[in-house]
């Protein structure tokens, strides 16, 4: 599996990357701190997922990216469409929900996300999501 996690907070990326390359072995992970690099990234390379903050540098958001990231594909310009989980801390109820029923398939709340220990029992719940 590869994963593809956008977040602007390095600390955020770092930490995603270390828990999936230690805890998920065979599976590659790979980070982006915007929407222009995610996508340049889902154009270069096919991902199985990907893990995106909903605020994202210069205004944009997970929900754009993932708009984009659709219409790329129905373009063809991205081959296929990975599994999009958004993730965010406070984030209003209704846009989580919305985030749902556009076609994310799930919601991370950064707030309970404490620590690496967490962040990996996050994964491992999400996990069939991406299969």
């Amino acid at each position: 599996m590869r994963i593809l996690v956008v977040d602007d907070d390095i600390e955020w990326r770092d930490g995603f990357e270390f828990v999936f390359e230690r805890s998920f072995e065979g599976h590659e992970c790979m980070t982006a701190r915007s929407v222009d690099d995610a996508l340049g990234s889902l154009t270069e390379s096919r991902f199985d997922a990907v893990v995106t903050d909903y605020n994202l540098p210069n205004g944009q958001t997970g929900a754009r990216l993932y708009g984009q990231a659709r219409n790329r594909y129905a373009e063809g310009i991205i081959e296929e469409l990975p599994t999009f989980v958004s993730m965010s801390s406070g984030l209003d109820r209704r846009i989580v929900d919305r985030l749902l029923e556009s076609g994310f398939k799930a919601h991370w709340d950064k707030s309970k996300i404490c620590d690496l220990d967490r962040l990996e029992e996050e994964l491992r719940e999400c996990i069939g999501c991406f299969a």
